[in-house]
């Protein structure tokens, strides 16, 4: 079984390109290299069987040579402009089938990929008074999952 990534990230900042893994082989990794400069960066993308990014200014997805665009936050039934940073997310999920009686592997893992970003907006929300609104942060992600077969889900 091959230890690397069927998709690789790829953080792109304002002033430079990392890779998940750079030419000397070197691992770099999200939550060190690409989280704590999250305000820096511009882009973010899963290279591998598809190419797929998300662009932390506008929130438009880009799947292949496919853009999809994601300007509003949607709570409940209403649509919320975003107006503050978007906050990357990425995160890789592993399912792995054991043996019951000797607790080995016995197929090969199978991983989800999540790609997208967060932000926090305000929405309104009637006061105890009833007679107002008050604005409530709430946090709105949106996030594609990506499964080895190329099947992609939003969530």
């Amino acid at each position: 079984m091959s230890d690397m990534p069927a998709y690789k990230w790829v953080a792109i900042f304002r002033d430079r390109r990392l890779s998940q893994f750079d030419e000397k082989g070197k691992v770099h990794y999200f939550n060190e290299e690409v989280l704590p400069y999250a305000d820096q960066l511009l882009s973010f993308w899963l290279v591998g069987p598809r190419t797929i990014g998300v662009c932390l200014k506008t929130g438009d997805f880009q799947i292949d040579d496919l853009s999809l665009p994601f300007r509003l936050a949607q709570h409940v039934d209403v649509e919320y402009p975003i107006e503050g940073p978007l906050r990357p997310i990425f995160f890789r999920r592993t399912t792995r089938q054991l043996d019951s009686v000797t607790g080995r592997e016995v197929a090969k893992p199978y991983y989800v990929y999540a790609i997208g970003w967060q932000a926090t907006v305000q929405i309104p929300i009637l006061a105890a008074d009833k007679k107002r609104y008050e604005p409530k942060e709430v946090n709105v992600k949106h996030i594609l999952y990506v499964h080895p077969d190329g099947t992609l889900v939003f969530g």
